[in-house]
């Protein structure tokens, strides 16, 4: 039996799914991010040991390549940050809307309870009825 509960926990079913999507996505944008850190981090060490090779040569661009490297990592090291916020702050959406599907879910079984609870009333009351008037009939015939 449908109630008017189990449309609302359909809505709040598919709300946490889309909070679920919302939070892969950015876990994996902070995973891109750490990989690009990674790779910086990589790629300045190699920038290090060719300088150590080639000391004149690379002595001018070193330091160059250093201030640029050094502007990207904190970029990305800021918007790391920003997807930590982000996804700490859909952790607690998604929490919400968990919630709110239980409550809905809670609320759809308590009125299927309720209804069934109903119809077993009524049952009980027919046969009550119908075992007064088979008295009743008996008593009169």
């Amino acid at each position: 039996m449908k109630t008017p509960f189990a449309a609302l926990g359909r809505l709040h079913d598919w709300q946490v799914r889309e909070h679920q999507r919302l939070l892969s996505k950015l876990r994996q944008q902070q995973q891109a991010l750490q990989a690009a850190l990674e790779a910086l981090t990589e790629e300045v060490a190699a920038e290090q040991r060719f300088a150590a090779e080639q000391p004149f040569e690379a002595s001018v661009s070193l330091q160059a390549y250093t201030r640029a490297a050094a502007v990207k990592r904190a970029d990305l090291e800021k918007r790391l940050a920003e997807l930590k916020a982000a996804d700490e702050q859909q952790q607690d959406v998604l929490r919400a809307a968990y919630g709110e599907l239980k409550r809905a879910e809670l609320l759809d079984e308590r009125a299927k309870a309720d209804a069934a609870r109903k119809r077993e009333d009524e049952a009980a009351k027919e046969r009550d009825d119908l075992s007064t008037a088979r008295r009743s009939s008996s008593g009169a015939a």
